[in-house]
């Protein structure tokens, strides 16, 4: 697995091709797969083969064996779990796979009332 690279412009991550992740619906309990692409302190953006609906709110579970963990950047990966609504997503531009591009922002505690 290649390292994670810092885009020190807006303090995005991007994350190698294989970083894989795991998401559902809000109170759902079927995960579904997706591939993170980068993420800052304030969410993420991902791929996944079908969309979700904008301000859906997911539940992403994370790669449990590196979340969290410093990498060489000094920078740390999402916690294992987090709680996003879904900002906007459009079509990827793949190798011929139907995928969307798909960004959600991290929920706060202090917004989830």
């Amino acid at each position: 697995m290649a390292d994670i690279q810092v885009n020190h412009r807006d303090s995005r991550q991007v994350c190698p091709e294989d970083t894989r992740i795991r998401l559902a619906h809000f109170n759902q309990t079927q995960f579904h797969n997706g591939c993170l692409r980068d993420f800052s302190p304030n969410g993420v953006n991902f791929t996944r083969p079908k969309r979700l609906g904008k301000d859906a709110i997911v539940v992403l579970r994370f790669d449990r064996s590196r979340s969290g963990k410093p990498h060489a950047t000094g920078q740390r990966i999402p916690r294992a779990l987090t709680l996003d609504q879904i900002r906007w997503y459009r079509p990827a531009l793949s190798t011929g796979q139907r995928r969307f591009e798909i960004s959600a922002s991290f929920l706060r505690p202090q917004e989830c009332k």
